[in-house]
Parts: C-alpha cells; sequence; structure tokens
C-alpha cells in the first residue's frame, strides 16, 4: 500500500506526541522522587537531576519539532502578512525554504556537537554527552521532514492560482 507523505508525516507527529506525553509524564515522576528523598528521606539521588535534565532536554527539542508540523513554531507574520494573492505564496515560500535551511543547519551543529562530546561523561551516570547533544541532531531532522509541508503548502497554492488563471 503506497503511502502519501502526509500520511506517513501524520503518523509520525502522533508517534513522537505520544513520546513527548510519556517523556513528560517520566519527567514529572522523576522530579517528584526526587523531591521526596530530599525532604522526606533526607537523601538525594544524583541520578534524579541528570535524568530529569536529559528528558527535558529531549522534550523540549522534540516539542520544537512538533510545533512545526502543527504550525504552532514562531515565525514573524508581519511581513508576510503584508502581502495578498500570489506575491503572498511566494513569500511564504521563500520564508518556508529559509526555515528549511535553518533546520539543515541547526541538526548540522547538533551533529557535530555529539562528535565534540562523545567522550565526556556526565557526573553521576557516566553517561556521554553526546545523548543530549543528539537531541539537536534528531529534532533537526525531524524538523526537515516536518517542513517539507511548509514548502508544499505554497507551492501548490501557487499551482492552483496558475491554474486558475489559465482556464
Amino acid at each position: 500500500m503506497k503511502r502519501t507523505y502526509f500520511e506517513i508525516a501524520e503518523r509520525v507527529w502522533k508517534t513522537l506526541a505520544h513520546i513527548l506525553a510519556f517523556m513528560l509524564m517520566a519527567l514529572i515522576v522523576i522530579v517528584f522522587w526526587q523531591i521526596f528523598c530530599r525532604y522526606v528521606i533526607k537523601a538525594s539521588n544524583g541520578w534524579t537531576q541528570e535524568i530529569s535534565t536529559l528528558v527535558f532536554i529531549w522534550a523540549t527539542y522534540l516539542g520544537a519539532a512538533l510545533a512545526i508540523r502543527s504550525g504552532a513554531q514562531i515565525s514573524v507574520r508581519v511581513i508576510v502578512n503584508k502581502f495578498k494573492g500570489p506575491l503572498h505564496e511566494i513569500i511564504e515560500l521563500i520564508a518556508a525554504i529559509i526555515c528549511e535551511v535553518f533546520y539543515f543547519v541547526f541538526s548540522i551543529a547538533g551533529i557535530l556537537a555529539m562528535y565534540i562530546f562523545v567522550g565526556v561523561g556526565t557526573p553521576a551516570l557516566r553517561m556521554s554527552m553526546a545523548i543530549p547533544y543528539s537531541a539537536i541532531a534528531v529534532s533537526g531532522i525531524i524538523m526537515i521532514f516536518f517542513g517539507i509541508d511548509e514548502i508544499i503548502k505554497p507551492v501548490k497554492k501557487i499551482m492552483n492560482n496558475r491554474k486558475s488563471k489559465e482556464v
């Protein structure tokens, strides 16, 4: 069965949304446990802070990637909204392409950071610092994937405008 980009993107988005929800629930449990241990048991766990920081970093970057698909990312619409008609779609297309370039650079920066910090370990768990930095690379790649839709939308509008003028 042939799947379209939009069906795949929707399935990826839903899966990531579930993963993000699980991560946020895990973060609540870990932080609650950390507070309970510190104030009730009077013993602090070093691992809880590192794991909660790691989960928070991943949740933040995955949330940013999910925002691209749902259109909730931060954007400056002032310039785009000043234009109407076909010029509006062209400006939207240019903005989407600029965002895709940013996502690509963002991904490359995440990959480079992973390589730089691969040999550095965290204090308590001795976990590689490449793991939190990999969140940048992974979310950047997901942003590129979801950003394709932001390019397709104005292209479709431009094509539909041309078709309607020809008729």
